[in-house]
């Protein structure tokens, strides 16, 4: 009974109040998991917008990895462009066109901060200004490759262009790892 009032929900779930999704939410931690698992993307999108989290896990998968599994890849599309990971079951050879090149984006976009190409990076970064993140296939945020790569310069960029290290990531850890000369070039740009 349960799952069927969740399920019937979720065609109305964009035309409802944050505070009844927010009760909703209170009373059921999974309906993430059940938007994303029958592909209602409507419903994902609002969940989206009231800030639910997809990022988390159940039974030890994401709600993308369960949209993925299922062939849902407009969900999944929708998730990746709301600055959510990349499933860790994402298969290239699978996934439409439209997802492989959003992620084969993402890709390109890492590679350029590993290279140091900063036009590629103004380039990609003004087609994307809603990405926070960038994750790559590795679930790892452009600020975090960048400062593994000791790119600093692209660094600040990328945080000049609001950008940021994902909650997943603790940036400070890895700086604690740099050299202190590192350290002082990070300081001072």
């Amino acid at each position: 009974k349960f799952l069927y009032f969740l399920g019937s929900i979720l065609d109305d779930i964009s035309h409802m109040s944050y505070l009844k999704i927010k009760k909703l939410m209170e009373r059921c931690y999974m309906l993430q998991f059940l938007a994303a698992e029958k592909g209602h993307v409507a419903a994902v999108n609002a969940l989206i917008n009231f800030g639910i989290d997809f990022d988390c896990e159940h039974e030890g998968k994401t709600p993308a990895e369960l949209a993925f599994e299922n062939q849902h890849f407009a969900v999944v599309l929708n998730l990746l462009k709301a600055n959510f990971k990349i499933p860790s079951n994402y298969n290239a050879e699978t996934a439409p066109m439209e997802l492989r090149n959003f992620v084969n984006l993402c890709t390109q976009f890492h590679e350029a901060i590993k290279n140091g190409d900063v036009e590629k990076l103004k380039e990609v970064r003004a087609e994307n200004t809603d990405l926070r993140y960038f994750y790559d296939v590795n679930n790892k945020s452009a600020i975090r490759v960048a400062v593994e790569n000791k790119h600093f310069h692209i660094y600040k960029l990328l945080l000049k262009s609001k950008m940021y290290s994902a909650p997943h990531e603790d940036i400070a850890l890895i700086i604690v790892d740099l050299s202190e000369e590192e350290r002082c070039q990070l300081r001072e740009i």
